[in-house]
Order: C-alpha cells, then structure tokens, then sequence
C-alpha cells in the first residue's frame, strides 16, 4: 500500500474528527522550528486550540500536541528514534510512527520520570486519542485498508 492513500486515510479520519469537535488544528508536512538547529516536519500533526490561535504564526515555534511519521523503507532506525526522541523532548504529547510494510502502528509517549513508552498496535487493535484527541478512535486495520485504493 502506498504512502499516500495511508497518508490520506490519517488525515481524513483525524481532520473530520478535529473539525467536528473544534479541537484545533490538522496539518500535513508543516516545519516546526523548535530551536535554531531543530526543524521538524512531520507528515501529518495536530495542534491544540489551547496552543494556538489565528492568525497562525508563520512559523511553527512549539511542538505538535500530536505527531504522525510515516515510515519509508528506506528510513533507518537511528532517523527514527531521533525524531521520536526530539518530539517527545519538545512538548509533543503522542508520537504515532506508522509502518506500511508491517501494518503496525507504534505509539510513543514520555512518562513523567521521563523515560519513553512505546505500545505497538496491530491489525486487530485500535488507537486511541488519549488526552490529546478525547474520544478519537482509529482502527489500525482503517489505516490500512485498500477498500478505496482502487
């Protein structure tokens, strides 16, 4: 399955849910700046109400409340751990790392002794918006569902 219809299946469920809930904001691919050697650019994030407000800034200072990779093949594990690592130092609340080849999504979080939590979500399992996105739901198998692919 492509990174594009996975990527649009996100971005459609999470954007109606933010739109009909009046949560915030859904971005695709948006810099976050978040010092002066630190640029992020997720493939897709959300950002709260509470963190923003129009007119939104031109640049990105803060985190994402939520941030979505969508792990190419050729993506190392160093890469990857990193940007986990960066978003989660920065405020952002959850990381989904997504892994077309595998069907899996890892969710990432920072407990508060700081240490790094990761849950896998099969194909039978789905996610949750926590506190982040209250009463979102997303089964992993909608994520990667070819049903609309052809």
């Amino acid at each position: 399955m492509s990174y594009a219809i996975i990527h649009s299946h996100i971005c459609g469920m999470i954007f109606t849910f933010i739109e009909q809930h009046r949560l915030g904001f859904y971005f695709g691919r948006l810099y976050y700046e978040l010092s002066d050697s630190l640029v992020l650019i997720p493939d897709a994030s959300f950002v709260s109400h509470t963190k923003l407000k129009f007119p939104l800034p031109q640049k990105m200072s803060q985190s994402p409340n939520l941030a979505i990779e969508i792990i190419l093949p050729e993506s190392t594990n160093n890469l990857i751990r990193s940007k986990i690592e960066a978003y989660l130092a920065h405020g952002t609340q959850l990381v989904w790392i997504v892994y077309p080849e595998d069907k899996v999504v890892d969710v990432w979080r920072a407990m508060p002794d700081g240490s790094l939590n990761k849950r896998a979500f099969g194909m039978n399992d789905t996610l949750s918006g926590e506190n982040v996105l209250p009463n979102f739901t997303l089964p992993i198998r909608d994520i990667f569902s070819d049903e609309f692919a052809s």
